[in-house]
């Protein structure tokens, strides 16, 4: 459910953080296409849209902004788990009462 694709997003996260270190523009790439997948199958609609955008980064992007689309990507995730957990201590509270 969400929380196994909470975990995914996070590893995903790590590997795109790896590759912008690196200045891996393929592997930051393929890890954006993955992550904006699974953000989208989770319901992290602002994570899977910043990743469209992601698509085309280059190199030269990547050396120059990197760091900045991976502290973006992070906001928006911490962002999705305050959400999730939102809900489900919502839900928690419905089916209690």
């Amino acid at each position: 459910g969400q929380l196994a694709g909470a975990q995914r997003l996070l590893l995903l996260l790590e590997r795109i953080e790896a590759a912008a270190r690196a200045c891996d523009a393929q592997a930051f790439r393929a890890g954006v296409h993955a992550l904006g997948g699974t953000a989208g199958n989770v319901g992290a609609e602002s994570i899977a849209r910043f990743c469209r955008e992601l698509h085309g980064t280059t190199g030269d992007g990547l050396r120059h902004r990197g760091l900045d689309y991976v502290d973006r990507l992070q906001r928006e995730f911490s962002r999705f788990q305050r959400e999730l957990a939102n809900c489900s201590a919502t839900l928690r509270r419905s089916m209690s009462g």
